[in-house]
Formats: C-alpha cells, sequence, structure tokens
C-alpha cells in the first residue's frame, strides 16, 4: 500500500469516528519525571445551535436516544453547515454525540441514515451501520448493529424539548486512529495510532504483543520522513521504510522490528480489512465507547 493511500484510509478512518476516559500507561521521560499522555477518550464540545430548531427525538423506551434530522429537512441545513452532521446518539439522555451520515437511495418515504463504526468492518462494509426511517416523520426508527435490530419510536415534542434543552452536544469520545498494523511470524502484532484531531497530530503511541495481550510502549522518539518512520521503545525500535514505485508506480512499505543487533521481518497488514481486530481483539480499544448506538445495542 503507498504513503498516500495509507494517509487518504487514515484520514477516512478518523473522519468516520469524530473526536475522544481510559489512558494507557503513563509514560515516563527524562529523570523518571511523568510525561503527560493524552487519553484515548476525551468529551470535545459540538455546537449544535445552528440546527437545535430541526431536530428531533427518538427512544427505545430504555433510557437510549437518538437526535436526529430528517431527511427533508435538512434543506434548511445552515449554508456551511456540513450535510452529515445529522444525527447524535446518547446512552442517557444527557450528552449526545454526534455520529456523521451519509444518507442510503431510499425515497422520502423509506430512508436510512448511515454511520460508521469500526466494531464491525469485517463484513466488507467498512463499519456501516444503518438507522432505517421507515415514515417521513421520523415516527419509526429501526437501528442495525450486526444482525441485531432495535426499534425507536420518535417522541412528542412536548416530551422531548426538556431533554434536547439541557444536554449536551459533543464529537464521538474516541479520540484515536490507527496508523500502521504489522505482524511477525510468530503472531506478535506491532500497533501504532495517533491522535484524532489536528493540534495533537504527533501524538503517535506503540502497541506490541499477542492477540488480546498487547501492551503500551511509551515512546523515546520518532523520525517520520518521506523515507519512512521509526518508533523507538525501550524495548525496541518499529521501523516502516516506503520502498520505490513498483512498475505500476505503486510505492510499497516493509515493517522491521529491531531489538539490539537482531531485526524481525514484519508483514505490513492492510487497516480496513483489519479495523475489527484492532478495535475488538488485539487489546488496547477493548471495552472502549465509540460514542455510536452500537456501543449499547
Amino acid at each position: 500500500m503507498n504513503r498516500a493511500l495509507n494517509t487518504s484510509i487514515i484520514a477516512l478512518v478518523a473522519l468516520a469516528l469524530g473526536g475522544a476516559t481510559a489512558s494507557p500507561a503513563s509514560a515516563r521521560g527524562k529523570k523518571g519525571k511523568k510525561k503527560i499522555v493524552l487519553p484515548m477518550t476525551a468529551k470535545r464540545a459540538f455546537d449544535v445551535t445552528p440546527i437545535r430548531s430541526l431536530l428531533q427525538l427518538a427512544t427505545d423506551g430504555k433510557g437510549r436516544y437518538i437526535a436526529f434530522v430528517r431527511h427533508k429537512d435538512r434543506k434548511q441545513f445552515p449554508k456551511k453547515w456540513q450535510r452529515g452532521h445529522a444525527l447524535f446518539y446518547s446512552a442517557d439522555g444527557k450528552a449526545f454525540h454526534l455520529n456523521r451520515v451519509g444518507i442510503s437511495a431510499g425515497s422520502p418515504i423509506k430512508y436510512s441514515y448511515d454511520f460508521r463504526d469500526p466494531r464491525h468492518a469485517d463484513d466488507g462494509s467498512r463499519g456501516i451501520r444503518s438507522i432505517v426511517f421507515t415514515k417521513d416523520n421520523g415516527d419509526t426508527l429501526t437501528v442495525q448493529c450486526d444482525e441485531r435490530k432495535t426499534p425507536f419510536k420518535r417522541m412528542d415534542p412536548a416530551a422531548a424539548t426538556p431533554i434536547l434543552d439541557k444536554a449536551t452536544w459533543e464529537y464521538r469520545p474516541f479520540n484515536r486512529t490507527p496508523t500502521n498494523l504489522a505482524r511477525d511470524d510468530r503472531g506478535v502484532y506491532y500497533l501504532v495510532d495517533n491522535a484524532m484531531w489536528p493540534e495533537h497530530a504527533k501524538d503517535f503511541r506503540v502497541y506490541r504483543g499477542m492477540r488480546g495481550a498487547m501492551k503500551f510502549l511509551p515512546l523515546k522518539g520518532v523520525a517520520d520522513d518521506s523515507a519512512g518512520q521509526v518508533f523507538s521503545t525501550r524495548k525496541g525500535h518499529l521501523r516502516y521504510v516506503v520502498k520505490n514505485p513498483n512498475s505500476d508506480g505503486k510505492q510499497t512499505r516493509r515493517a522491521e522490528w529491531i531489538k539490539g543487533n537482531r531485526r524481525t521481518k514484519l508483514t505490513v497488514l492492510p487497516l480496513w480489512p483489519n479495523l475489527r481486530l484492532i478495535y475488538e481483539e488485539l487489546g488496547p480499544y477493548i471495552g472502549l465507547r465509540q460514542g455510536t448506538p452500537c456501543d449499547d445495542l
């Protein structure tokens, strides 16, 4: 996979997830001083004021809510408003998290809003989950996570307004996006991720270990340039090298783990087909909420 393509995949993952209260072990800098490590999840406020009057509210009757703008009402969005900012999920009716959506083919009578959840990305859908609206006024919604389908009912405005008025509005809480994944011949995985928000764009982290038992390795330094990347830890160095273009003009990447004089060749794994592995099985992200309806359904 060439570096430009890998960068575009990382950007799409980040865009889909929106931005992130668990943290890896604290790193220690020189002389044993604690180094600040950004949390994996964090609150980041979202200003819903420009579309607040358009929001409808639906509930599953168990304390979970979906705030949404009906398909026909999206034409009333302010000029610079992103059309995908049309749906929010809340597990408690207090904090609502933005879920960027796309609209599937349909009609004003039946259509669906599609959101992404990386924990459901191994079925060829790249993590796309759907909320199907079976009536134009949004009276009936069906949320699908894997094969599970959960009905939501639109609330009467008199009951919905107090909840919406008191709510806090935030981006999705997860604050990391995977950038590199590799594995050696013994089944040891090497995962690199980065902070999702631009102001922390160089907050790389490295995790290493068998499936389900990966450990966070505090970084001593990072080299990131046109030739590749080197992530230096006390346990060793994880090196990604960008090779010259092939005959078809595509660049390829190789990786290795360097410990002392020993070099272990690694197999570079593509991100999209392995998102569910990364989020659900390797270990670092297991149990962390993504801010989507599939957290609870």
